[in-house]
């Protein structure tokens, strides 16, 4: 077999029931160049039926029975080492890719070879961790005007080191992210032949990979669909309650602690205050040469520190009976309990963990777009095709990185295509309405809450929305900018 451009790696552990759907879902990208990896690391091989079923349909599958895992972070490291690709990804179990993203992104590499690539995951909520039993999207519309380009690595790092980034997903990844081949093997001989240094495998990574890379390929898009199920390691990093929820609420930092590195390095895997561990990363990235001589000012993250437990007290608890391990803990342990005092702040996480849709934001059920989708990663990869489109174009065209304009003709132009399959007929008389930019931005909203009407009627009652709302704030500068532009 000759060696794959691209290295889909899906470690897995007794979740033979998502994986399987997830593998479904991966027959849809056409691109030959890819190989999808199932990196099976439970006890009993849990996976293979569910691998090998998939792969009598689809021959880029090929299943690794691992080492059992002791870690998430381990069940990382043996995923990559099972790669023969020339870029590494990694995806969840319940996770999926938009359609189209991948066989743009062959394509592009090709064409373009770079250290890695840099994109915005679209979050779904799966029926099991939704309050209402169907799962559904927040669609972040800046995050997907559509558009690439090669961009250096450089201001990227100091944007971290700085502590001026918004978490793991702004940053460059191989968890919903890919990495060049090189920077994998550079990274792993810094580190004495591991690639992931610290037990919180993506705190690592989203920190560090920055310095490793010369260039990036940014996407201003939607490319992977990031999962949450009702056992997603991300849900139970905020789930609290009794008996099984608390176990699983602890289950993978209480693994890190008899993983290899859990056992031999200084860190605390009960702190929950992730600026700590962005601060730690980085000194561990200093010892080992891999910040290129630059250094995280202790006094700056100790602020970043403390600005985090204010905005989330719940946090504070785990610093009260917090015993110094690293050499700079007794000062940032002695600053915080300054700030704080020594008596526990806010409530304990919430017991109820379930989604519901964020009010600010478009949201998206995959069954308001087509009745007969099923509710899961597959079901979601195609409504989100519906919608926001597959064509290699919206990669494509050149885009500044991190765009924020709120509303694109080209998203607009999504909505109506949805619109038009949902109320044939309002759709034309809407969009050539002089005043169709500033509904624009709530017509889409709706469209993607399920809130517009279909069917019989539907065009009337849409247009009675419409006039409803021109008198909206939101509409005025719309109605000005279009004014006399009408047919």
């Amino acid at each position: 077999m000759t060696v794959p451009l691209i290295s889909i790696l899906i470690p897995t552990r007794d979740r033979a029931d998502t994986l399987a759907l997830c593998l479904k879902a991966m027959r849809l990208h056409r691109t030959s160049d890819m190989e999808i990896v199932v990196v099976d690391t439970s006890r009993t091989g849990s996976a293979r039926s569910a691998a090998a079923q998939a792969a009598a349909f689809d021959d880029r599958v090929r299943y690794v029975g691992a080492a059992q895992s002791t870690s998430q972070r381990h069940s990382f490291e043996l995923a990559l080492a099972a790669a023969k690709g020339d870029y590494l990804a990694i995806i969840g179990d319940d996770d999926g890719y938009v359609l189209g993203s991948l066989d743009w992104l062959a394509d592009r590499l090709k064409r373009t070879p770079v250290d890695a690539v840099r994109w915005y995951p679209l979050l779904y909520i799966w029926p099991s961790l939704s309050q209402d039993g169907e799962g559904f999207f927040d669609i972040e519309l800046p995050k997907c005007n559509g558009g690439s380009a090669v961009l250096p690595g450089a201001p990227l790092a100091a944007r971290n080191l700085a502590g001026k980034h918004e978490g793991s997903w702004s940053n460059i990844l191989v968890y919903h992210g890919m990495i060049s081949r090189g920077v994998y093997e550079r990274m792993k001989a810094r580190l004495g032949g591991t690639f992931f240094a610290y037990p919180m495998a993506d705190t690592f990574a989203h920190n560090l990979l920055p310095f490793a890379c010369d260039s990036y390929l940014q996407v201003n898009d939607f490319v992977s669909i990031y999962g949450m199920s009702h056992w997603s390691a991300n849900a139970s990093w905020s789930r609290n309650g009794s008996g099984e929820e608390a176990a699983e609420a602890n289950r993978w930092m209480d693994e890190s602690k008899v993983d290899e590195l859990g056992r031999n390095q200084p860190w605390h895997p009960e702190l929950r205050t992730l600026r700590y561990h962005d601060f730690v990363v980085f000194r561990l990235g200093e010892a080992h040469g891999l910040t290129g001589g630059q250094s995280a000012d202790q006094q700056l993250w100790t602020r970043l520190i403390i600005e985090e437990i204010r905005q989330e007290p719940w946090k504070y608890a785990a610093w009260l009976d917090l015993e110094p391990k690293a050499p700079f803990d007794a000062e940032i342990i002695a600053a915080v309990r300054r700030r704080f005092g020594q008596h526990p702040l806010g409530n304990a996480r919430m017991a109820d963990h379930l989604k519901a849709p964020n009010r600010q934001l478009p949201s998206l059920r995959v069954r308001a777009v087509d009745p007969d989708l099923p509710d899961t990663i597959e079901g979601a990869m195609l409504a989100v095709e519906a919608v926001l489109g597959s064509d290699a174009e919206k990669f494509e065209k050149p885009a500044a990185v991190d765009a924020t304009v709120p509303l694109t003709g080209r998203l607009m132009r999504r909505g109506m295509h949805v619109l038009r399959k949902m109320a044939p007929g309002a759709a034309s008389r809407i969009m050539h309405s002089r005043w169709m930019p500033g509904f624009g931005w709530r017509l889409v909203h709706r469209l993607y809450a399920g809130q517009l009407p279909t069917g019989h009627g539907a065009h009337a009652q849409i247009r009675a929305l419409a006039n409803r709302d021109r008198s909206h704030a939101a509409c005025a500068q719309g109605d000005a900018g279009a004014a006399g532009t009408q047919p």
